[in-house]
């Protein structure tokens, strides 16, 4: 579900970004996609319950998800700093920032502990740790506040309709790409409930399954989203260079493979 708002309200957006990086772009993709998740955020909590009932199976994740969704703002917001700085190939920002936000909701969790366990810690962790990102994106936004000086946010939105173009259909993909994967997340549990194990036990075996073997086995896939991450805006701005792009394609290619 949180994959699902995730993907309409940042993924397409994100990516836009990246490949026509500028201060204009940068305040226009952050409201818009900020409008966005605050929209997700209203239908997460006014039809959590159906959500819940119908479709994830689990009464326990009503107040789950109106809590989680808090976290949709706040996540747009960074992923826009996030995306500004990768489009100018400046990785220092967004990799010292997921660094810290992952110190951050480590230490959450021994700190919430004591207070609450089960999902409630994992929801809380990661508000902590969204939060703190959010910080660090407004102190930067202080530190170059002059640069967004002459930028109002009425001739932003003159600008939409250009990013929704751009940004509809990766936004398609993603949405679908996160669909299948939440009915996947959604039937395993049920699936396994129907062939004999409790409920608990087969949200435990799924909790297993996706939060510790599955990021063990596809940690070798980090490196090479890192480097597809970095690669995307000079792709892009190498659309005209046929020899650009072999030399890029190449390069991703071998890396890839090794």
């Amino acid at each position: 579900v949180m994959a699902l708002c995730h993907a309409i309200s940042v993924s397409g957006i994100e990516v836009t970004l990246s490949k026509n990086t500028s201060y204009f772009n940068a305040v226009s993709c952050l409201s818009l996609s900020f409008f966005l998740a605050v929209g997700c955020l209203l239908v997460l909590n006014i039809f959590a319950t159906p959500i819940s009932l119908y479709f994830l199976n689990n009464r326990d994740c009503i107040l789950l998800l109106r809590i989680f969704s808090l976290s949709i703002p706040l996540s747009c917001v960074h992923s826009m700093f996030y995306s500004y700085y990768i489009g100018t190939q400046n990785a220092v920002f967004p990799s010292l920032s997921q660094l810290l936000e992952q110190i951050i909701r480590f230490a959450s969790v021994f700190i919430f502990s004591r207070f609450t366990t089960g999902a409630e810690l994992a929801v809380f962790s990661t508000l902590a740790g969204e939060g703190f990102s959010v910080l660090l994106c407004i102190g930067l936004y202080l530190m170059k506040k002059n640069k967004f000086s002459g930028i109002s946010l009425k001739d932003t939105r003159k600008n939409y309709g250009n990013i929704l173009k751009q940004a509809f259909p990766i936004t398609i993909n993603r949405l679908v790409l996160s669909g299948v994967q939440s009915l996947e997340t959604a039937f395993i549990p049920m699936m396994l409930t129907l062939y004999g194990m409790t409920a608990a036990d087969s949200l435990g075996s799924l909790g297993i399954i996706t939060g510790m073997a599955l990021p063990l086995v596809l940690f070798p896939s980090t490196l090479v989203n890192a480097v597809s991450l970095m690669l995307l805006p000079a792709v892009s701005k190498a659309q005209g260079s046929i020899w650009a792009l072999k030399k890029y394609g190449k390069r991703a290619l071998v890396f890839s493979l090794v």
